[in-house]
């Protein structure tokens, strides 16, 4: 049975996060003009596969671009417990330290806000103006392993705000973290 055409939005859709290609985050993050938004766990994947993603984002607050960054709390019930649900225990807690000391040497430069968060996070978000990848998490898999879409705000601008929309209520509960001058 097919769905019906009705209802549909124009979205580029990855099997799992893990198969969207390097170009892709580069390009992404690379070619922002105004804002980038990340919400993560850990987010490790970023340092580990992306060619000197920290000089990304700083080149990017150079041209102006405002980057708002939120990872999961460490110490948070939330990170604990999605930690026991993906079976790797603390091991998630200590991904999310790891992003907090690679984010800690550019953590002052202005145009960076860096926050932590302790929600329950469904759905990981990347975005750069106005295309959003979005990474839901299906309960028991690591976010790597879950698929990817790539939403543009002209394509499906209900389903891009929506997403936006998630994102500025973490964001709003989220903590700043110290900087270090």
């Amino acid at each position: 049975m097919r769905p019906p055409g009705t209802g549909t939005v124009a979205v580029s859709v990855y099997g799992s996060r893990a198969d969207v290609p390097v170009t892709v985050w580069t390009e992404l993050f690379g070619g922002a003009l105004e804002a980038i938004d990340i919400l993560v766990y850990g987010g490790t994947f970023l340092f580990d596969g992306v060619p000197r993603f920290r000089k990304l984002l700083t080149a990017a607050t150079e041209r102006g671009v405002a980057v708002r960054f939120i990872i999961g709390d460490p110490d948070s019930d939330a990170v604990a417990q999605r930690g026991e649900q993906e079976e790797i225990g603390s091991n998630l807690a200590g991904r999310c330290r790891m992003t907090l000391a690679r984010l800690q040497p550019i953590s002052g430069i202005a145009g960076l806000e860096i926050r932590t968060h302790a929600t329950p996070l469904y759905t990981s978000m990347f975005r750069a103006d106005d295309t959003l990848i979005a990474n839901p998490h299906l309960y028991g898999a690591p976010a790597s392993d879950n698929p990817a879409l790539v939403i543009r705000r002209d394509d499906a601008p209900e389903l891009w705000h929506d997403h936006l929309l998630a994102f500025q209520r973490v964001w709003n509960t989220a903590h700043r973290i110290r900087t270090e001058t």
